[in-house]
């Protein structure tokens, strides 16, 4: 579903209804085989899908944000920072 979606809603409570299972045991069980939690995991599949757009596209940062759940530029300005130490910009800029 994350990656298949990753505009889709990705908050525990979401997957874990979709899994079958309780917020907790999806959480323990994600932690336990991913190595991180699940936001963690859905912010990181956005930044890579984001990634992608960005250097395979000229479409606008706020364009892509919203295709890929983001919702917004300075959302996705905070992820990739987070996540690469970079802003989706310099991104587009070092690797198209």
């Amino acid at each position: 579903m994350v990656l298949d979606h990753p505009e889709g809603d990705l908050t525990l409570r979401t997957l874990s209804r979709h899994a079958g299972l309780s917020e907790r045991h999806l959480s323990r069980l994600f932690r336990a085989q991913a190595g991180m939690s699940v936001r963690e995991y859905a912010e990181q599949a956005r930044v890579a899908f984001a990634s992608r757009r960005l250097t395979e596209t000229a479409d606008s940062p706020e364009s892509i944000a919203r295709e890929v759940g983001f919702g917004t530029e300075a959302t996705l300005r905070r992820a990739f920072l987070r996540v690469l130490r970079i802003s989706p910009l310099e991104y587009r800029e070092r690797f198209t």
